[in-house]
């Protein structure tokens, strides 16, 4: 399996670690301003991990149940046949 780093022989890597350290990925300083000022900011909003799961842990119950002869009655209703 060839991946990108097995291209590089160990003097370009050094190469590739000095340019990084003077000339950094300008997403780097993003990166590090979401890791460490968005949690800072969600804990001052008194925001918890699960508000922000996009799921619910618990799905509703449902509370009205309905035969299926319940059911073709509506639709019959609702469609006025």
């Amino acid at each position: 399996m060839d991946t990108y780093l097995a291209r590089f022989t160990p003097e370009q890597f050094d190469e590739e670690v000095a340019f990084d350290r003077i000339e950094p990925d300008p997403l780097e300083r993003m990166r590090i301003i979401l890791k460490y000022g968005l949690p800072a900011i969600a804990n001052g909003l008194a925001v918890k991990p699960n508000d922000l799961d996009p799921l619910p842990l618990e799905t509703p119950a449902a509370t009205n149940f309905v035969s299926p002869q319940q059911a073709i009655g509506l639709l019959r209703m609702a469609y006025g046949k």
